[in-house]
């Protein structure tokens, strides 16, 4: 097993109770807390979702920290989360971390040590299998015994293990969904009323899987658990193929595009990552642009590559500028129900990684500029 190392866990806003008087309220208070888990924890289908919500709960009345892993595809233990109380000053892992969490794993035991804090470490259970670990760390001294806390943490486990669970069968069941859809669509035989039904049945399936795909890849991306594959790419081919992938939606959105370019633009970038970054701002032109044209563009010297995306939208205002790039946040409400607000937030996770810069140019009423700036050189990115 490897396991990647966390980074600084968030600092949220703690909600505490107040002291428990006798045995039978802390026993009231261990069942309201099991209950209160399983109401926020059952209707949650995306593994974003259920993460965030494993935060709201952990800490507070439970604990001052807590880290969440989950072992991947690979067999690697990666931090999927990580949080810590606003008003608790921060805790360092214990000892032997890594060893500690690997013992759990195998052993399917809890294990509890005390090193400047109390920790919990527990697993995720779920069946025979184990979906990664839960670390809690308490600083703050109330009325609740360490069994009454470990009892809460592991009510909490098993809600946040299902609930993870939930969210990768569902992305499992879309896929295959949409599998049995694009086979439909092969069969000739059908009249095109019928055939006109399964494609808009394709296409409401891609985008409910498209909405897992992202839920998921924000959590990586806020763990720092992306790696960037650095290779040769040409900047201005890749607007058109972005601009090609999304002609059906420029097209539904009533918008039209144009690029303007000086030629090649070969950099040394990750072309995935890259093209994410486009296709979101893309993206969010079409969103915000109410039918206007989008224009793209794109410069170069000899260091650095600049692409803007333009478009003649709603607009937004200066005091937003800083806050349409944080996560779920968004400049103005919009119908569409899978926008999430972190289109742009990726964006800018994403060019940071790359060492490079994203800004907007906006005014009520007056459209939008996102420029990215990136460094062309290879050495630049690796060496960070």
């Amino acid at each position: 097993m490897k396991l990647v190392r966390p980074t600084e866990p968030s600092r949220v806003r703690a909600i505490r109770h107040t002291g428990l008087g006798d045995a039978s309220e802390s026993r009231h208070f261990l069942s309201a807390f099991g209950r209160m888990s399983a109401q926020i924890l059952a209707p949650l289908l995306s593994e974003e979702e259920a993460i965030a919500a494993i935060g709201r709960l952990a800490i507070g009345d439970l604990a001052d920290s807590c880290w969440v892993h989950l072992v991947d595809g690979d067999g690697e233990l990666r931090l999927a989360a990580a949080w810590e109380s606003d008003d608790a000053p921060s805790v360092p892992l214990p000892a032997a971390y890594e060893a500690r969490l690997a013992t759990i794993l195998r052993t399917r035991q809890p294990e509890s040590t005390e090193q400047g804090a109390a920790f919990l470490i527990i697993p995720l259970p779920l069946g025979e299998n184990i979906l990664g670990t839960m670390t809690f760390a308490f600083l703050e001294t109330n009325s609740l015994s360490e069994s009454s806390k470990a009892e809460m943490a592991e009510d909490l486990a098993i809600h946040a293990a299902a609930a993870l669970q939930r969210s990768r069968v569902h992305a499992c069941a879309l896929n295959a969904l949409l599998l049995q859809v694009q086979t439909l669509t092969r069969t000739s035989s059908l009249e095109p009323s019928a055939m006109a039904r399964i494609f808009a049945m394709e296409r409401l399936i891609k985008r409910l899987a498209d909405l897992n795909r992202r839920m998921l890849d924000s959590s990586r991306l806020a763990a720092g658990q992306f790696e960037l594959r650095l290779e040769d790419v040409d900047l201005t081919a890749l607007v058109h193929e972005v601009l090609a992938n999304n002609a059906e939606q420029l097209a539904w959105s009533k918008c039209s595009a144009t690029l303007s370019s000086p030629g090649p633009v070969v950099g040394r970038w990750d072309r995935l990552r890259l093209e994410q970054v486009i296709s979101n701002l893309i993206g969010n032109a079409m969103k915000y642009g109410h039918s206007e044209p989008i224009s793209v563009s794109i410069e170069a010297t000899a260091n650095l590559a600049r692409v803007s995306v333009r478009d003649h939208g709603i607009g937004i205002a200066a005091k937003d500028h800083d806050r349409i790039f944080d996560r779920f946040e968004r400049a103005a409400p919009v119908g569409a129900s899978t926008s999430l607000g972190l289109g742009l937030w990726v964006v800018r996770q994403i060019v940071s990684a790359l060492h490079g810069t994203v800004q907007v140019e906006s005014s009520l009423g007056g459209g939008a500029t996102f420029t990215v700036e990136l460094p062309r050189a290879a050495s630049n990115v690796e060496a960070g």
